[in-house]
């Protein structure tokens, strides 16, 4: 097996001594990989099924050897992959809806590249997109206008009072009716503030992705990978989010650009009742915007992980 197969965030010298228990599949992956460009990232102990990263470690899918064929069908030996963008209207006998399988590899390298369904970079990315606009959005605790909600006393007295000039039953009310005017006065100064932090994160961020990792970690390693990389806010209602550079994979945040605010929010996190263990922020899965630290979390589907925002302007 040629050494440019494998992933560098894989296991490599464990995928190979596995696949070697079948020489058959062996040559089916290889195959697989010289026509899609994805590299191996982790192959079973019985050596029949293999996981696969893109080219920077990003997950795309495994594709599993049956040699004695399906349940549905044990007269021959069968291929099936399950991919983050095989989408079929329904399943067949032999596979479900995100899954393609045939007698021959061909067979379902055919459909992959007919139906688009060969994982790159960009379009994983796409799938990050949501999770990172909560993450920015998180910032802006209040997006609608306050409005003052007074009693049936508290209605009837302004009336007396702007209406038929009698001051004498708006007097009984006039510090309940101060106070909730003086509430209003606060949500509205907060509506500005919270535009102007929005403003603030839109024009740019370090942005890192905590994400659950499909790949199996029998060696005990970590249950997430992390994506790091910049982005901005752009448009008229500044909703659509720009990555200004690639995202990079890391398997530990102290080995990549961001270590130092990794450091910080740890350090933050750390002894909250909130405080994640599993993953090295220590931050747990939400919508939510830490003032203390000026940082934004946020995400739309566990599969694709929880985006944490930090903006490169400081407040």
């Amino acid at each position: 097996m040629r050494e440019e197969f494998f992933s560098r965030f894989g296991k490599p010298q464990v995928a190979a001594e596995a696949l070697q228990r079948s020489v058959r599949f062996l040559h089916t992956v290889a195959e697989f990989c010289a026509t899609t460009g994805l590299k191996i990232a982790y192959a079973n102990t019985q050596g029949d099924r293999v996981w696969f990263h893109t080219t920077n470690g990003f997950p795309a899918g495994d594709l599993q050897y049956l040699p004695n064929g399906t349940i549905t069908d044990r007269s021959k030996p069968r291929y099936i992959y399950t991919g983050p963008f095989v989408s079929k209207e329904k399943a067949s006998a032999n596979s479900g809806r995100n899954q393609r399988d045939s007698e021959k590899i061909t067979g379902i390298l055919s459909a992959m590249k007919r139906n688009d369904e060969i994982p790159e970079e960009k379009a994983i990315f796409g799938r990050f997109i949501p999770g990172i606009n909560y993450g920015f959005n998180s910032c802006k605790q209040h997006n609608s206008k306050p409005g003052i909600s007074l009693d049936s006393d508290e209605t009837h007295a302004l009336v007396e009072l702007y209406l038929n000039n009698n001051p004498t039953f708006a007097a009984q009310h006039r510090n309940r009716i101060e106070s909730k005017y003086e509430s209003y006065l606060d949500e509205l100064e907060k509506i500005k503030d919270a535009k102007a932090n929005l403003t603030r994160f839109a024009a740019g961020a370090k942005i890192i992705g905590i994400i659950p990792d499909p790949v199996p970690t029998p060696l005990g390693g970590p249950d997430y990978y992390y994506a790091v990389g910049e982005a901005k806010l752009d448009g008229e209602q500044r909703n659509v989010v720009v990555l200004q550079s690639p995202l990079e994979r890391y398997d530990s945040l102290s080995d990549s650009p961001v270590a130092a605010d990794a450091a910080i929010i740890k350090t933050y996190a750390t002894g909250k009742t909130w405080f994640d263990k599993e993953n090295e922020l220590g931050i747990p899965m939400g919508d939510r915007y830490y003032e203390d630290i000026d940082v934004g979390v946020g995400y739309s589907n566990h599969e694709y992980g929880w985006w944490v925002v930090i903006p490169k302007n400081a407040n």
